[in-house]
């Protein structure tokens, strides 16, 4: 859950790891769902700890595979 004022800097950070946010629940707070590239996803994890002091952590929900252009 990020709150209103952390949302910038979530979506910069999502996208300096090439992922893209699919989904967002906006109330008092927002719940995100975005998806990253499978090699990035540790980076992106340590990053959000570190950009949010550890007050909002990623959770995985699950994979998928999607096709990339080559």
């Amino acid at each position: 859950m990020l709150d209103y004022p952390q949302l910038g800097s979530f979506q910069n950070l999502l996208a300096s790891v090439q992922g893209e946010q699919v989904d967002a629940q906006y109330t008092d707070r927002i719940a995100m769902r975005a998806i990253v590239p499978q090699e990035h996803a540790a980076t992106f994890e340590s990053r959000m700890i570190e950009a949010f002091n550890a007050a909002v952590t990623p959770e995985l929900v699950g994979t998928t595979n999607r096709p990339v252009k080559l």
